[in-house]
């Protein structure tokens, strides 16, 4: 299976902790048993919206291909990410 797109979503700093990977449509992180707090993401190809509530909705983030060791480097006041979505 080619995988085109794909989100890497940590809880702590700098890639540590729990790892959430996504290669879609993910409406709400609890769903897969990762909470609503993200500190740090690696994008490995294509960019991602994410929305600092479950269902799309809140505070919209746009991330494209890099790394992003802490939530400041996308510019988020905090650590709260409920879903997301590739850009298509």
């Amino acid at each position: 299976v080619a995988v085109l797109r794909k989100d890497h979503l940590l809880r702590g700093e700098c890639f540590t902790g729990r790892k959430l990977e996504v290669r879609g449509d993910c409406d709400n992180f609890q769903d897969r048993g990762f909470m609503n707090r993200v500190n740090s993401i690696r994008v490995e190809s294509g960019a991602w919206i994410c929305y600092d509530h479950p269902d799309f909705k809140g505070q919209q983030y746009i991330l494209e291909h890099g790394e992003y060791p802490e939530f400041q480097r996308w510019n988020s006041h905090n650590d709260h990410m409920g879903s997301c979505k590739p850009i298509r």
